[in-house]
């Protein structure tokens, strides 16, 4: 069964010498399932994988309304630095 989901993508970069920016979204855990430590485990794996990568930074989007969620992601070291914009197409 899934039990949870993150989309990770690497953008090649021009600063931080060319090093790939690791992205991540759509971060969900069953809502069962949360507090038991999934999220902080798939967040740990995307961590280790964007540094295997050679990724100098991690980002990360979440929904302004998703306090909890943005409380969790600055427990894991997560500091907020960019306003994010949106339009529909």
């Amino acid at each position: 069964a899934v039990v949870g989901t993150l989309q990770m993508s690497f953008i090649p970069g021009l600063s931080n010498q060319g090093a790939e920016l690791a992205l991540v979204s759509a971060v969900r855990v069953g809502s069962s399932l949360r507090g038991q430590g999934l999220g902080q485990a798939m967040m740990q794996w995307a961590m280790d994988e964007a540094r295997r990568r050679g990724c100098r930074h991690i980002e990360l989007f979440t929904h302004l309304s998703r306090v909890d969620a943005q409380r969790f992601y600055e427990r894991l070291g997560f500091v907020r630095s960019h306003a994010g914009m949106r339009r529909a197409l």
